[in-house]
């Protein structure tokens, strides 16, 4: 019985070890690379520990980005916000494909950016820091959508409790 056990044990942990070994040898042959760019709008809130949260109107931006292999791509964003203040972020990330199907992909992505604030005649510039999760839903080969909800830190305010939160819906060409 104890034979028969370790045999059995033997198969599948042959199994576990090269199953994973055989898809990402045929992952590896056809590694998408090139260009993708996106036009993205959405809602943006921003959380601070003395106000709470409060809402702004809209959010909009364009977006690049370049797949270095199947699982990593590198991203550059422009983006606004505009309520009682003007906010334009500019970002760049790092972008990983957690999960991949044939039409559907999930991410995570994080970087460090530099966001101008205008406020009443003040203006101030401040390093920040992103992450985010989304999806790219395939429409076509080349087009497809893509819902995003990143959050984002102020420099002078990592280790606190103010952030912003953007929820945008994206449209995206891949070249």
């Amino acid at each position: 019985m104890n034979r028969r056990l370790d045999a059995l044990s033997r198969a599948l942990t042959l199994t576990a070890v090269g199953l994973p070994l055989l898809s990402s040898s045929a992952a590896a042959q056809e590694e998408p690379r090139g260009a993708s760019f996106e036009l993205f709008g959405g809602a943006s809130a921003i959380y601070s520990s003395d106000q709470g949260l409060s809402v702004h109107t809209d959010t909009f931006g364009v977006r690049g980005g370049f797949h270095l292999t199947r699982i990593w791509t590198v991203e550059a964003q422009l983006s606004q916000s505009r309520h009682d203040r003007l906010l334009l972020n500019g970002e760049v990330s790092a972008k990983a494909y957690l999960f991949q199907a044939d039409r559907f992909r999930f991410f995570a992505l994080a970087g460090p950016g530099i966001q101008y604030e205008y406020v009443a005649g003040d203006a101030g510039v401040s390093g920040t820091v992103h992450a985010g999760i989304g999806a790219e839903i395939d429409l076509t080969a080349k087009t497809y959508l893509r819902p995003e909800v990143r959050a984002r830190w102020y420099g002078d305010h990592l280790g606190g409790r103010d952030y912003t939160l953007d929820h945008t819906l994206g449209f995206g060409w891949r070249f």
